[in-house]
């Protein structure tokens, strides 16, 4: 059997509104899920849920027919890229790349990182960590991933090296996005869902968000 993340039946409410109601989403390795909605609309929650950082009124994972019992991300086979910068930034570049070995990271991605091999984290440019940031999620072996804004902060080359790398990530894993970048994201989605009024909908195409989320 094809291995497969579900999350199933979640329900979050803030102050008695409802920002998740009975969403369903399931991912395989090989799909890249565009995941949709204005600010607020409870992406990043949905996310956090299913990696098992946050809580939720009602929730069921699956992931390859076993239900999570506990938090999600105990289980080693989800990822995930939250939206704050989360490297220490005493730590230095050379060294976090030494941890995931050089054979693990593109030659594109060196090109970005190479002339502040030296550089702590705190001295980095908000593109070049968030690139540092990607690869130190994406080369752990979960098979699943959860990106909340992978492309914030990147500069126009930048987001088109993430977006080649995490196009290419789907060979092996499934990847959940969650960003405002649309452009970046609409071209290597395989699959978009729009999540509106606390209800995940599946959308045929990205052009479908006109006139209710893109301009």
């Amino acid at each position: 059997m094809k291995p497969y993340l579900e999350a199933d039946s979640i329900l979050k409410s803030y102050n008695d509104k409802a920002i998740l109601s009975d969403v369903y989403l399931r991912c395989e390795p090989g799909e890249l899920i565009a995941l949709w909605g204005r600010n607020g609309s409870g992406k990043s929650t949905l996310l956090e849920i299913i990696f098992g950082t946050q809580k939720a009124e009602r929730s069921f994972v699956r992931i390859n027919d076993d239900v999570v019992s506990g938090k999600a991300y105990r289980t080693g086979l989800i990822a995930f890229l939250p939206q704050y910068h989360f490297l220490p930034t005493h730590m230095k570049v050379k060294t976090l790349v030494q941890h995931i070995g050089e054979t693990y990271i593109p030659q594109s991605f060196r090109e970005a990182y190479g002339p502040v091999a030296s550089e702590k984290f705190k001295n980095l440019s908000g593109g070049t960590l968030r690139l540092l940031e990607i690869l130190y999620v994406t080369t752990r072996p979960a098979p699943f991933l959860l990106l909340d804004e992978p492309f914030a902060g990147l500069s126009p080359a930048m987001t088109e090296t993430a977006g080649s790398y995490l196009q290419d990530l789907t060979a092996e894993k499934g990847l959940i996005i969650a960003d405002h970048n649309h452009h970046a994201l609409r071209s290597i989605a395989t699959r978009h869902l729009l999540l509106d009024n606390g209800y995940l909908c599946p959308l045929d195409s990205p052009e479908q968000l006109k006139g209710c989320y893109l301009p």
